[in-house]
């Protein structure tokens, strides 16, 4: 039971115990079943006389770490997944394949729009100047993401 965090939740009339919640340093929770509340909050006042050191900082903000911040750089994410968020990690990899991915779609509809007018013999199309306007957009908002996607493995997160 050392290093774990516990609360009295209360009496649960479906389960018919007493509940109390327990959080470890490692960032597992589970419920744990009591048959009398004297026995829940015994438990709970246990637990506040066994705790360590590493239950004092369960939830303070991660340390800031500059090779976090290099892995984001080459790819966007991964900084997050070594501090331990593999979702926000995954959130930020996935927004920079969009914006890299659409950008593209837009840069070669602009491009296939510019050849065939070409071919034609006619003059440069809209949709050659939307393409391109739409890559840029795109470009722009792939470095965005970068860039905050570096700057968020470096602070390590919000806890």
């Amino acid at each position: 039971m050392a290093g774990v965090e516990a609360q009295y939740v209360g009496y649960s009339p479906i389960r018919k115990s007493y509940d109390v919640l327990v959080k470890s340093p490692d960032g597992y929770n589970d419920i744990k079943l009591f048959d009398t509340e004297k026995e829940a909050k015994n438990y709970v006042a246990n637990a506040k006389l066994e705790r360590t050191p590493e239950a004092d900082t369960f939830g303070a903000p991660k340390k800031k770490s500059i090779g976090k911040g290099i892995a984001s750089a080459f790819i966007p994410g991964l900084g997050q997944a070594i501090d331990g968020r593999f979702k926000d990690g995954l959130k930020d990899y996935a927004k920079n394949l969009g914006w890299v991915v659409g950008g593209t779609a837009a840069g070669l509809a602009g491009y296939n729009s510019f050849v065939k007018a070409v071919q034609a013999g006619g003059k440069t199309p809209y949709g050659f100047y939307a393409g391109m306007a739409l890559a840029t957009f795109a470009t722009i908002g792939a470095l965005a993401n970068r860039v905050h996607s570096i700057v968020d493995a470096y602070n390590g997160g919000k806890n």
